[in-house]
């Protein structure tokens, strides 16, 4: 029996240190969104979009999701993207998570009350263009792609 049990410890041990484990999940609390640094330059746009329901209209309208544009400094800060919700939307409310990774930077995304959240930061020295398209994960799902320049 110990044997057994030290040949379990030894394996779990070395498991540890080799196996592969999932990725964290990549939706991001409100409150850690909204420590995130701000770049000195960050112009950031979303347009609004979700289904839209109006008085008597039992359809609704949906509006497929714009492409995201963020113009940016590398100084360690990050640009959010927001998506903020109107008195005349439903809100959408779903996860989201990365379908293509920036090449250049990092992405986080979440929400903070009833906006949606995309923040990216842009690697260390980069300048350039960069681009990455983030997943939302709703009963009609979307892709976000999303443009990046990143300026000295």
């Amino acid at each position: 029996m110990r044997l057994q049990t030290g040949l379990a410890m030894g394996f779990a041990v070395a498991c540890l240190a080799g196996c592969s484990f999932p990725p964290p999940p990549q939706q991001t609390t409100e409150a850690a969104l909204l420590a995130l640094p701000t770049a000195k330059l960050c112009e950031a746009s979303l347009p609004v979009f979700g289904r839209f329901f109006y008085p008597g209209d039992d359809t609704g309208d949906t509006y497929l999701p714009p492409e995201g544009n963020i113009r940016m400094t590398n100084d360690s800060g990050w640009c959010q993207l927001k998506n903020t919700f109107t008195f005349r939307e439903v809100v959408t409310t779903g996860t989201m998570s990365l379908a293509t990774p920036p090449i250049h930077g990092e992405v986080r995304t979440g929400t903070v009350g009833q906006e949606l959240r995309i923040a990216y930061r842009p690697s260390p020295g980069f300048n350039g263009a960069d681009g990455f398209v983030v997943h939302l994960d709703t009963p009609q799902p979307w892709n976000i792609p999303v443009h990046v320049v990143v300026v000295p």
